[in-house]
């Protein structure tokens, strides 16, 4: 009996790591030897002991499973402190606020950073403006002004807006875009950024509309509501 549990939980604990960001316990040349054999770039998480961002992102945002998915298949993923094993490499790539995060490719170029402590879907998008030439800021305003009105380029647009300071523009957008979508379509889970997100006063239409059909939703957006009503 006691063998046929350590089996089920050793599996439990199995399936959890794999859903997980996968950060390899090896040195940085051995991670670019692993990324130039899977074809892949290598993603460095450079955190402190001291830093309490640092160790959400390890906590919270790093085990879910959308953000394992989305690493694992593209990145040899890192973990360096920056005051330790890390500091050598903290000092090539300008390291000075925690985290920061540097994706490099197998020759050890560095291609982009992003620095601060995000979620998990803001992690994704700001790997995909730095990835992906039509998600660039610049792509996107064009994209928006040419009257395209998908739910990416709204959010991306959106971010965009309320990255630059500018909250009312941002929140005018929003709640234009939400107007002309159709009950059916608000609940999509692509458009759920606009509750999730951005929205504010609980009085608004779009708080409103997601709270009265919560029962609607696929359950994991309906406890990620939840979370942010209750």
């Amino acid at each position: 009996m006691k063998t046929t549990i350590s089996i089920v939980l050793a599996c439990i604990m199995s399936i959890a790591v794999q859903a997980q960001t996968n950060f390899r316990q090896v040195s940085y040349t051995e991670a670019l030897n692993l990324a130039k054999k899977e074809h892949k770039n290598v993603f460095i998480d450079f955190y402190t002991d001291w830093c309490a961002p640092c160790k959400r992102m390890g906590k919270v945002v790093f085990p879910q499973k959308k953000l394992g998915d989305y690493m694992n298949s593209r990145y040899v993923c890192l973990q360096l402190n920056a005051e330790k094993d890390g500091k050598a490499l903290a000092k090539r790539f300008n390291v000075h606020a925690y985290p920061t995060f540097v994706v490099v490719d197998t020759l050890g170029k560095s291609l982009f950073q992003l620095v601060g402590a995000m979620e998990a879907d803001r992690l994704i998008n700001s790997i995909n403006e730095n990835t992906d030439p039509e998600l660039s800021e610049s792509r996107i305003i064009e994209r928006y002004k040419a009257n395209e009105r998908t739910p990416q380029v709204v959010e991306f647009y959106i971010n965009i807006l309320m990255r630059s300071g500018k909250y009312d523009e941002g929140r005018k957008v929003m709640e234009e875009y939400f107007s002309s979508l159709s009950a059916e379509q608000r609940l999509r889970k692509e458009n759920l950024y606009l509750f999730l997100r951005y929205t504010i006063d609980w009085n608004s239409p779009q708080a409103k509309f997601y709270i009265e059909h919560l029962q609607e939703l696929d359950p994991s957006a309906s406890e990620e509501i939840n979370n942010r009503v209750f």
